[in-house]
This record gives C-alpha cells, sequence and structure tokens, in this order.
C-alpha cells in the first residue's frame, strides 16, 4: 500500500552498481507507462550477469533482505 498511497521506493544500496540501481528505481517509476517490459528487465539483468564480477553481483542478495524488513 505505501507504494501507491506514499510514493514510497526502496532506499538506494550503496554497494549496488549503478546501472542495477537505475533499472530498480524505473522500473519503480510512478507513471506506469514509463517502466521498463519486463522483457527489457530480462534483458538488462542478463547483461549485467555477463559484464559484473560476481562479488558485485551479490547486491541483489541485500536488495531482497532489505525489503524482507520493511
Amino acid at each position: 500500500m505505501k507504494i501507491s498511497t506514499e510514493n514510497f521506493r526502496p532506499r538506494k544500496l550503496n554497494n549496488c552498481p549503478s546501472i542495477l540501481v537505475a533499472l530498480m528505481y524505473r522500473s519503480w517509476h510512478s507513471d506506469p507507462n514509463e517502466r521498463p517490459t519486463l522483457f527489457f528487465i530480462k534483458k538488462v539483468l542478463r547483461l549485467i550477469l555477463n559484464v559484473l564480477p560476481i562479488e558485485k553481483q551479490k547486491c541483489s542478495k541485500e536488495i531482497i533482505n532489505d525489503n524482507k524488513k520493511q
């Protein structure tokens, strides 16, 4: 509910690559027409996995854990 009533968005994680943060925020755009398609998200995530070192990919776990707390 906080998403629609209070414009709630997750906090930016310091150790996440900027491309992943940008994708996350774009996916949470308040205008649904401005959000990327699932096809686009899947394509970008595959590119990220192919170019980022393994240690940088760990931030996805931090995002999941942080959202579970809220």
